[in-house]
């Protein structure tokens, strides 16, 4: 975590302390609520597609920062990031927290052990066969939820959340919740979920999409 220090958007450890059973870690206070929370709790049960496209925005540079750092997050869903929205428009701060499924990059090519949240997993993943580009998988899941209120893989049965994401169906296009959505909203959200993680858009290419550049607050 200690080298993920100089990033705004992720969760820092100001102290770190042990004795002979524990660790224990002083974290950075990040205020404001789940993701999670503040979208299941809005009026529209989603959020409007300049607030999402801020998120994103500084979604796509803490990932970007922790992939160049060589670190791999492997569970990014909205439970672990917290937000501080004003007015529901103005994203005050946002933070990455839990790291405790994250690991190094070169780690992977040891140990490609099956972690994650399964509505957000990459179809790769399944198979112990991914890199860094599984989150960015995640993330495209975390766009189609913002932006809808629903999960594009949801079921009540694991096994068939498992075949829709490795299968990778996306029907987008005739999604109701997202009939008032733009087209370059739902160009990106193409571009994430993705089967092949070759065929993934770049969280660099992510940042210059014509949705972020368009609806994100300029900073």
């Amino acid at each position: 975590m200690t080298v993920l220090s100089n990033n705004p958007y992720i969760i820092k450890i100001k102290e770190e302390f042990e004795d002979f059973e524990n660790i224990y870690y002083v974290m950075e206070l990040a205020t404001g609520t789940n993701l999670l929370t503040y979208v299941t709790r809005s009026d529209k049960g989603f959020l409007n597609e300049s607030i999402a496209a801020n998120i994103m925005r500084d979604l796509f540079e803490a990932t970007d920062y922790m992939h160049r750092a060589g670190i791999i997050h492997r569970d990014l869903k909205p439970e672990n990031i917290m937000v501080d929205i004003q007015n529901e428009k103005d994203l005050k701060s946002l933070k990455i927290i839990d790291f405790g499924y994250a690991t190094y990059i070169q780690e992977l090519k040891k140990s490609k052990i099956c972690l994650g949240t399964l509505n957000y997993m990459a179809p790769e993943a399944f198979t112990d066969n991914y890199d860094q580009r599984a989150d960015i998988f995640a993330l495209g899941v975390i766009l189609y939820f913002i932006l809808s209120g629903t999960l594009p893989f949801q079921s009540d049965i694991n096994e068939v959340v498992i075949r829709n994401t490795i299968n990778c169906h996306l029907n987008i296009n005739t999604d109701e919740a997202f009939q008032s959505k733009s087209e370059e909203a739902k160009d990106l959200i193409r571009q994430m979920i993705v089967k092949n993680p070759k065929e993934r858009i770049s969280l660099q290419d992510a940042l210059l999409h014509p949705w972020i550049l368009a609806k994100a607050k300029k900073t």
